[in-house]
Parts: structure tokens; C-alpha cells; sequence
């Protein structure tokens, strides 16, 4: 799955630089290798929620740094 993940990746930014949104290029995609092409979840809710979580945290540090980027 690995493979066909950069492959959308590709398509998806290929669509978008064509000035397509998501919804249009779901359809596109759904339509060429099926409806459950991008519903495969890739990570579970709790990196999400963590991801979520410490946004405030992350922002304060790249205040501190004036937009500086950071590497955890």
C-alpha cells in the first residue's frame, strides 16, 4: 500500500496544481481504482488526538523561535 500511497500523493498534487478540488478529484480517483481507494485509514484516532493536543504547545515554541523551523 505503501507504493500506491506516494502514487496518490502524486495524483492528488497533480489535480491540484490543475486547479481541481477534493471533491472533484476524489471522484477522479474513486472512479479509476474504486470507491474504497481513500478510505483506508492510515493512522489511528489517538495520533490525531495527540497531533491536536499539542498544537498549542508546538505554536508557542515557534513563537519563542520567530517562525524558525523546529525539529522535534
Amino acid at each position: 500500500m505503501e507504493e500506491q500511497d506516494v502514487h496518490f500523493k502524486h495524483i492528488l498534487f497533480y489535480y491540484f496544481r490543475k486547479g481541481k478540488n477534493a471533491s472533484q478529484t476524489q471522484k477522479k480517483l474513486c472512479a479509476v481504482y474504486g470507491n474504497e481507494a481513500l478510505k483506508e485509514r492510515h493512522r489511528d484516532e489517538k495520533f490525531y488526538e495527540h497531533g491536536i493536543l499539542t498544537l498549542p504547545e508546538r505554536w508557542e515554541k515557534v513563537i519563542d523561535k520567530n517562525g524558525q523551523y523546529l525539529i522535534d
